[in-house]
């Protein structure tokens, strides 16, 4: 199966965004894109209005280059994704400037977790320099804009549990996604 088949995928441009929704193995994902970063990422929506929805905002209405052409790449990678494929997304840059300070170094260090690798609250806090700061940190992955680009489904409980996850099927997803990064599959790196 293609990752994101084309007759799956719609994209709508705008002045200074683009808007760009998949149905993928893990549900429908939309994406939004300002010039050159990745302003939000959702993921597990059952249709692609509720995709879209979740996105927040207007869909844009005229075409702008820089964001399409962000778009399309980063839809392809996802769609990599969730067929399962090893692909890294840091090469894209997020809109983090309405983040403090402690929410960019939790996010920084989130986006440092690998394939198949996962990481406590209390370990991400540690690597983001506040080691006991676990509780800010789950408020930072609770309110995470860039799912799979700043992978805060690999953040586990102290024991490895799993949970909460903000995605609409929510710690089923988030299983899911991690099942799919542990089981045995072809190394593509982007």
């Amino acid at each position: 199966m293609a990752a994101v088949q084309s007759s799956q995928q719609d994209r709508v441009a705008g002045s200074s965004d683009a808007i760009a929704a998949a149905k993928t193995e893990l549900g429908w994902m939309a994406w939004r894109c300002s010039g050159s970063v990745v302003r939000r990422v959702t993921i597990g929506a059952a249709t692609r209005g509720d995709a879209v929805a979740a996105l927040g905002g207007t869909p844009p209405k005229t075409p702008r280059s820089e964001a399409q052409r962000l778009a399309e790449r980063l839809g392809e990678r996802l769609g990599r994704y969730a067929c399962g494929e090893c692909v890294a997304f840091d090469d894209f840059r997020i809109d983090d400037q309405q983040l403090t300070p402690f929410a960019q170094r939790v996010i920084v260090a989130c986006r440092g977790l690998g394939w198949g690798e996962t990481s406590s609250y209390k370990g991400l806090a540690g690597r983001a320099g506040s080691p006991g700061a676990a509780r800010a940190v789950g408020s930072v992955m609770a309110n995470n804009r860039w799912a799979i680009v700043v992978p805060c489904h690999r953040v586990v409980g102290a024991g490895g549990d799993l949970r909460g996850f903000s995605a609409p099927t929510g710690v089923d997803l988030k299983r899911r996604m991690l099942d799919l990064e542990t089981r045995p599959m072809l190394r593509l790196f982007a």
